[in-house]
């Protein structure tokens, strides 16, 4: 077992065939295309979410800054109970665009994926596609091999923007 560890650890980061004990047995440029979708999703879902945070982080700041101001303070009672009232509902209403706020797809990730390789047409998407005609091909099987080996060199590259 530590011969294992010492050897893992003497290893070049990033060799598929130096890695022996892989999740289902994935090859590497799978793994990297799953992680980089992963990203992807998530770098895509902060930019759906972010304008969406905007009225509510903005009327907390400007109550936040009210109440330290010490506006509060020189209102009457009832005048400050709705002054709050107003914040709250305004709050409230700011909230609305979170329940039309959808996680992005896998999909769409892949699309962001395929659009930011220059060069190359769609390498995120063709690795997920399936021979549709010519199973019992040899030759028609060979190409589509050789269209994967292409696909997956070039989606080893693939990398989040930034």
């Amino acid at each position: 077992m530590g011969d294992v560890q010492a050897s893992k650890e003497a290893q070049a980061p990033g060799m598929p065939s130096r890695i022996p004990d892989l999740p289902n047995k994935m090859p590497y440029w799978r793994l990297r295309l799953e992680r980089q979708i992963a990203l992807t999703r998530a770098a895509l879902g902060f930019e759906r979410l972010w304008p969406r945070l905007w009225w509510p982080l903005g009327l907390v700041l400007v109550f936040l800054a009210v109440s330290w101001l010490g506006f509060w303070l020189h209102l009457p009672p009832l005048w400050r109970m709705a002054g709050v009232g107003l914040f709250a509902f305004g709050f409230l209403a700011s909230l609305v665009p979170f329940a039309h706020w959808r996680w992005p797809r896998r999909a769409d990730a892949i699309d962001r994926l395929d659009g930011s390789v220059v060069g190359a047409h769609r390498p995120a998407s063709s690795v997920e596609d399936v021979l549709a005609l010519g199973e019992k091909d040899a030759v028609a099987q060979a190409l589509w091999r050789m269209h994967q080996e292409r696909q997956s060199a070039v989606v080893s590259t693939l990398v989040v923007d930034r």
